[in-house]
């Protein structure tokens, strides 16, 4: 029966996914949408798999996509949920990590709006709102930084911009532009560090863990 094949396809891409074979799932997956193209789970899995090799534009593509199908109607139950909240949530983060905060600000609020009680979703609308505050802010330093022109103020006004907004684009294209660019002495080693989503200095690996790129700096 094509809804077991389906099913069955769900459960041995994810035992592929759980065991850390990401691309042999995705295989998986592809086999189950052609065996029901328009129903929405293997393309939710298909996201949750490309979120996990950090490929942004298609986990989004994905999670919209699945949105546009139908839910499954040979299932003796399924949960409402993994197919809205979940999904919008799964998307915010996708959007969020592409850079694109107004549009994520904007997707997790209707995760919120179905379940405002959900511990994931209200820790994703926390994270979402405070990356796009920072950038907010950040943007109004640029603004106010293009007013003023003269090289003497902006300085004074970089100077004076909050630790947490020191690796935001726009700040780091003022100072960029109007401070000189740091010379290091010879012989000496640096290590740059792009951005990243949460703040981290050496003390975080004694306060709640960090991740292993940035343990690997830090050792």
């Amino acid at each position: 029966w094509d809804d077991e094949r389906y099913e069955a396809a769900l459960l041995m891409g994810q035992c592929y996914f759980m065991s850390g074979d990401v691309d042999e799932a995705l295989k998986i997956y592809n086999e189950a949408i052609m065996e029901k193209e328009t129903y929405p789970d293997a393309y939710i899995q298909k996201a949750m798999a490309y979120l996990k090799k950090e490929e942004w534009e298609k986990a989004f593509y994905n999670f919209k996509n699945s949105l546009s199908q139908k839910t499954p109607e040979g299932s003796t139950y399924y949960n409402p949920m993994r197919y809205t909240r979940d999904v919008y949530i799964g998307m915010a983060m996708a959007l969020m990590q592409m850079g694109k905060l107004d549009e994520a600000k904007v997707t997790i609020a209707k995760a919120y709006k179905i379940d405002p009680k959900n511990k994931e979703c209200q820790a994703a609308a926390q994270l979402i709102t405070q990356l796009w505050n920072k950038n907010d802010l950040a943007r109004k330093y640029f603004e106010i930084a293009r007013y003023l022109k003269e090289d003497g103020k902006v300085k004074k006004l970089l100077s004076a911009v909050p630790i947490e907004l020191s690796d935001n684009p726009l700040i780091l294209g003022l100072r960029n532009t109007f401070f000189p660019p740091k010379t290091w002495p010879k012989k000496s080693i640096t290590v740059y560090c792009g951005a990243a989503v949460e703040s981290w200095s050496p003390l975080s690996q004694n306060e709640g863990g960090i991740g292993g790129s940035e343990t690997a700096v830090i050792e």
